[in-house]
């Protein structure tokens, strides 16, 4: 009932500045198949440009048709990237990825501490520490499946997107 009272109060306030949301579309066709990725302003963004080595990170404030404008006031043409690292993980990646590490941090620890307990030599066991890494090294694997990373090239299509059907017939 709360939210039937909260979506009318707010259809009625008469809001009248709403503005379509502007988000680049990428296309990827890789094996045949045709992944499409939106960024939406605010988003965070890891790309790589032409002719550099390092990955940038960066949020995304304003789009327009052929450059990005980012956080730190720099504007990057569409034609200056080089390959983007896009986070589009699976509501199970974090959680997964979290218990693996909680896991693999406090195996060792525990093990050590039960075979102390117990009497049992040695103490620090290498078995349990290769454990331990598999564990921390699977979290590790986890998060880096959610990680497409897309390198721009003919079979990817970068475009600006606004959807505003209210100025679809004025020209501009």
């Amino acid at each position: 009932m709360f939210k039937l009272i909260l979506l009318f109060t707010f259809c009625t306030l008469g809001i009248t500045n709403l503005n379509s949301q502007t988000y680049l579309r990428i296309t990827n066709i890789k094996f045949g198949k045709v992944k499409v990725y939106d960024v939406y302003i605010n988003d965070k963004i890891v790309f790589k440009l032409k002719g550099k080595h390092a990955y940038l990170t960066s949020r995304v404030v304003a789009l327009s048709d052929s450059s990005i404008v980012l956080s730190n006031d720099i504007e990057i043409k569409l034609s200056q990237l080089k390959t983007l690292k896009l986070d589009v993980q699976n509501h199970l990646i974090k959680p997964f990825s979290f218990v693996f590490m909680v896991g693999g941090i406090a195996f060792l620890p525990l093990n050590s501490y039960n075979n102390w307990l117990m009497g049992t030599e040695p103490i620090f066991s290498q078995t349990a520490a290769f454990v331990s890494v598999g564990l921390i090294g699977t979290s590790v694997l986890i998060k880096q499946l959610g990680i497409r990373r897309v390198r721009l090239n003919k079979k990817t299509d970068l475009k600006v997107l606004s959807i505003d059907y209210q100025h679809l017939n004025v020209k501009r």
